[in-house]
Parts: C-alpha cells; structure tokens; sequence
C-alpha cells in the first residue's frame, strides 16, 4: 500500500515538472515574441506600412499599417491576398502609377530582389501612387534582408510617404533653374557688355591714332598742332573714363561701388565728346557743328 501511494506522488511529480518545462519553454517562446516585436517595431518606425517577407517560401505577413494607408494589407489579412508575388502584381496594377514606377515588376520580382540584396544592405524604390485617403501619393519602398546567415530569405519591407520631400526637391530644382536662369542672364549681359566695350574703346583709340598721324604730318604749323594735341589728350581722357567705368563695374558686381559725385562742365563734356568722335565724321563726310 505504501508502495503505490510513493508510485502515485512520484507520477504527480513527474507530471508537475512537465508541466513547469512546458510552461517555461512557453514564456521563453513568448519572451522571444516579444523580442521579434520590439525588434520589428524599431526597425518599421519610419514607415506607415511593414511586412515580413520570406522571398524564398513567396510569403508575406503585416506587421504595420496605418489606417490611411492603401497597400493591400486588408487582402492579406484576409487571405485574398496569400503570397508576396500576388501582392506586388495586386499593388502595381491596382495603386501604382505605372509611368512613374518604370522596372516595378522586374525589381521587386522575388530572384531578382534576392539577387541585389546579396549584394546590397537595403534596396529603395521610389514610386508615384493614386493618392491615398489622405492625400498622399509619393512613397518610397525599402526592402531590408534579415538574418542573412539563414537558409530562408527573409527581408522587412517598408513603405512611408515622402510627398514632403518630393515636394522640397522640386523646390529646390527650381530654385536652382532660376539661379541658372540668371546666371546665364548675367553671362549674356557680361558678353554684351565686353562687347559694346571693345566697340566704345576702339573709338578713342582710332581718334588718338588718327590725330597722332596728322601731327607727324603737320607738326610744323603750331595753331594745328595744338588742335591735335588737346584732342588725343581729350581722347586719353575718355579712354581713361572708359576704363574707369570697367573697373566700376567690377566693384558694382562685388558690392564695393561707391558713388562719387562731380562738379562737370557740361559744354566741356559735350566738347571732348566730339574730339574724340570729330575724325572719323571727317572720314565719313559728316559736319558736326559743336553748340
């Protein structure tokens, strides 16, 4: 009787250690539950909708997705929707606006996905999309490879909205056409400018020359020689102001430019004017007639 009473409390033992490894190997499945969890969650953080992906076994399962989010995870959870290749066919064909996803079938196909993920940390895609319940319809794809020491090919794909973004780089793409724009502006004004210069410095030159050939020619009769000698020293000094102004233009384009104002005859101006310009009207035949 003794005996059987021992066998019953030595079963009941057994029993009660069973129980208590199952029941530790069940917390330990649930700890590392909840570990795989944190761990999704941290890595999904940025992204309003997250899948577990095997590439190899072509499944899928949700682990995010916000309400206004349009990426099938209905279909999935419901099971019309029950393998990775049939989502990306169901989301090309039903969201995706085909001329801004050029090569979506070809990238996102499972060997192909595989075979850039050996040899890359992540793979991003960037795409348009019918706008979704709240109004967002630019979203970028990245694709992460977990456990890349398995035999299966497990990755976390992510999607999240970058209509910001796109909206900030098509900001600055305009920004920097219109600093192009007048950049290129300000090329044509330059070459223009050097060009109406090189024209307004040749004039006082051919004035200096010319005079510079009738004084040698003339340099005897003293009234004629002084005529000329004032106009190339009227010339000089127009030439000078030419130059004068090419250097104000580069302190104007430095920001440096001070105005200076002068006290100028106006009828001294006017003369020095024609003297520089008297000889090539003679050559022409034009009478200037000085007031």
């Amino acid at each position: 009787m003794l005996n059987i009473t021992i066998d019953k409390v030595r079963h009941i033992e057994d029993k009660d250690a069973n129980v208590r490894e199952t029941l530790v190997e069940l917390q330990h499945a649930l700890d590392k539950s909840e570990q795989e969890r944190h761990f999704y969650d941290t890595l999904c953080i940025d992204y309003t909708a997250a899948y577990l992906c095997d590439l190899m076994a072509d499944t899928m399962t949700v682990i995010k997705k916000k309400s206004f989010s349009h990426c099938a995870a209905e279909e999935l959870q419901s099971g019309s929707i029950q393998c990775y290749s049939q989502w990306i066919r169901h989301s090309y064909n039903t969201f995706v606006v085909k001329e801004s996803a050029p090569g979506f079938m070809e990238m996102f196909d499972n060997r192909n996905l595989m075979a850039y993920l050996d040899d890359h940390e992540s793979f991003v895609y960037r795409h348009r999309t019918l706008p979704n319940r709240a109004g967002m319809e630019y979203f970028e794809a990245r694709a992460v490879r977990l456990y890349s020491d398995d035999d299966s090919y497990k990755i976390i794909l992510g999607y999240r909205p970058i209509d910001d973004i796109v909206e900030e780089e098509r900001e600055s793409r305009q920004k920097l056409e219109q600093a192009l724009k007048r950049a290129e502006e300000a090329s044509h004004a330059k070459s223009a400018f050097w060009f109406n210069m090189s024209h307004d410095i040749r004039t006082p030159m051919n004035a200096i020359i010319g005079y510079t050939d009738l004084l040698e020619i003339y340099g005897d009769d003293v009234e004629k020689r002084e005529d000329y000698l004032g106009k190339i020293k009227s010339s000089s000094e127009y030439l000078l102001s030419l130059l004068n102004d090419v250097l104000e233009m580069a302190r104007i384009e430095s920001g440096k430019y001070i105005m200076d104002e002068t006290v100028t005859d106006i009828r001294e101006f006017d003369r020095s004017i024609c003297d520089v310009f008297e000889n090539q009207l003679e050559q022409k035949g034009i009478r200037s007639v000085f007031l």
